[in-house]
C-alpha cells in the first residue's frame, strides 16, 4: 500500500550530529509533508505531493511506533501552527480539502496511526472557522502579503523535498548519510538548506493569523 516513498528515513530521523539535525529536523519535514498534504491543489507538482503522501502513508502504515510518535509530536503539540497553515490553503483551494475524505474514508480506524490521522483532522475543522474569519478581517495589504509569505513557503517545500528525495535515492544505492549530502548537486543541497528558512516563514504566517484570528473572536463574542 506505500506509495513511492520521498525521503531517507533513516538519516531523518536518526540524524548522528547536531548540524544533521538543525538541516533535517523531524518536526520540520513533518510540517511542510502536511502542508502540502493540506492543499494538494495548491501545489504546482504534482510529484512533490505524491512524495508528501508517501512520506505521510509510511508514517501512518509503519509498524516502528517512532513514526507514528515524531507525526503526533509535530501536530498534537503544535496545534496552532500546523492547523492554522493548512486551513488556509484548504480555503483558498477549496480542492485541497479532497484527501479528508479520501483518507479517513479509506484507513482502518483501530490502526494507531489511523487514528492520529482522524485527531488531526479533526483538528484542522476546529481552527477552519476563525482562519476564514482572520481573512476576511485583514486588510487588503496584510493579505497580499500574508499570500507572498505562502508563495515562498512553497517553493521552499518543493526544493527541499527534491533534495531530500535525492538524498533516499543515494542512500538506497548504499551512499552513508554524510557522503549523500556531499554528492548532493549545488541546486539539491540549496534546497536542503532552505528548510530552515522555509519553516520560519510558516511561523510567520502562523502568527499573523493567530493574531487576526483573537482579534475576529473578540469581535464575534461581544
Amino acid at each position: 500500500m506505500v506509495m513511492d516513498t520521498l525521503v531517507g528515513v533513516d538519516f531523518v530521523f536518526h540524524s548522528h550530529t547536531a548540524a544533521d539535525r538543525s538541516v533535517l529536523d523531524p518536526q520540520l519535514v513533518i510540517a511542510f509533508v502536511l502542508l502540502i498534504v493540506g492543499a494538494p491543489s495548491y501545489f504546482r507538482r504534482v510529484d512533490v505531493l505524491k512524495k508528501a503522501f508517501g512520506l505521510l502513508e509510511s508514517m501512518l502504515f509503519s509498524s516502528d511506533p517512532h513514526w507514528t510518535r515524531q507525526l503526533g509530536d509535530s501536530v498534537l503539540a503544535n496545534a496552532h501552527l500546523i492547523p492554522a497553515i493548512i486551513t488556509y490553503f484548504t480555503f483558498q483551494q477549496r480542492e485541497g480539502i479532497i484527501w479528508e475524505n479520501v483518507w479517513v474514508g479509506n484507513v482502518e480506524a483501530k490502526s494507531d496511526g489511523a487514528r492520529l490521522f482522524v485527531r488531526i483532522v479533526k483538528e484542522i475543522k476546529i481552527f477552519r472557522d476563525v482562519v476564514t474569519r482572520s481573512f476576511d478581517a485583514m486588510p487588503m495589504k496584510m493579505a497580499a502579503f500574508v499570500r507572498s509569505i505562502c508563495q515562498d513557503a512553497i517553493s521552499y517545500v518543493e526544493e527541499g523535498l527534491d533534495a531530500i528525495a535525492e538524498l533516499k535515492r543515494l542512500q538506497d544505492g548504499g551512499v552513508n548519510p554524510q557522503q549523500a549530502i556531499q554528492q548532493l548537486s549545488p541546486e539539491h543541497r540549496n534546497g536542503l538548506y532552505q528548510l530552515p528558512t522555509g519553516v520560519k516563514l510558516l511561523e510567520t504566517l502562523h502568527f499573523v493569523v493567530r493574531q487576526y484570528g483573537r482579534h475576529v473572536s473578540v469581535l464575534m463574542t461581544e
